[in-house]
């Protein structure tokens, strides 16, 4: 699994799945093999001894969904996300709909809160991800960058608001890379980073993306650059990333 998780227990992630369900908790599942790649949304509503079962939402009815696959799931708990990889028993019509049942995790995983503040931009500011490092300034690529919008950003990761549809082509653990300028004041700032949470949002029609900037030697500018600008910056919000 990624860096920013750590494991709890059996006990622990037991009673995680049980509270879960009290809560009828929003669950991402992400297929792990890249050739047939795909993301569902749905709630967790049941457990047994050996599977758990969730209700697909209805916008994920038509997704293709093949039995014995394995399934990156992402669990929503209040204000905490939980991690675990399982493979798909069964799809099943159900009176509420379409339900996948998996086999149950004996152990899960807390996405780390990140301590770090982040900033709020005062206006919209745009971003560029594209998948391959070269692509975004390379006229022939296969796969054109996508377009979205700084909403919080701080010295460790940002997060963007992307059009819906990206659901499809960006899984959580991807590796992409990142083109913005922060102010019309500041020159253009390029980095990998690491795709480590994601959120629908319904009524906007809009992906929210979490991203964790990956560190390295030769981006030792980018890292000088964001700090001096967030230092000049005075709207610091005390949320965590």
């Amino acid at each position: 699994m990624v860096e920013y998780a750590y494991d709890l227990s059996p006990r622990q992630s037991s009673r995680i799945i049980e509270q879960s369900i009290l809560n009828q908790s929003s669950v991402w599942a992400e297929t792990i093999q890249q050739s047939y790649p795909h993301a569902v949304h749905g709630t967790l509503r049941k457990a047994g001894d050996d599977t758990i079962i969730i209700h697909l939402r209805e916008e994920n009815m038509d997704v293709s969904l093949t039995t014995g696959q394995y399934y990156q799931l992402v669990i929503s708990l209040e204000d905490v996300r939980y991690l675990t990889v399982s493979d798909l028993l069964e799809v099943q019509q159900g009176e509420e709909g379409r339900i996948m049942r998996f086999s149950k995790p004996k152990n899960l995983q807390v996405m780390q809160r990140r301590s770090r503040r982040r900033m709020e931009p005062d206006n919209s500011t745009p971003v560029y991800i594209s998948w391959q490092q070269d692509e975004l300034n390379s006229s022939n690529s296969d796969k054109t960058p996508a377009f979205g919008q700084i909403k919080e950003i701080s010295a460790h990761g940002i997060s963007v608001r992307v059009a819906s549809p990206l659901n499809e082509s960006l899984f959580i653990g991807d590796e992409v890379y990142l083109r913005f300028t922060p102010n019309v004041r500041e020159g253009e700032l390029f980095t990998p980073a690491s795709i480590c949470h994601k959120e629908l949002d319904e009524q906007k029609s809009e992906l929210i993306l979490g991203l964790q900037f990956i560190r390295s030697k030769e981006n030792v500018d980018f890292n000088i650059r964001l700090n001096q600008f967030l230092k000049n910056q005075k709207k610091i919000s005390t949320k965590d990333i």
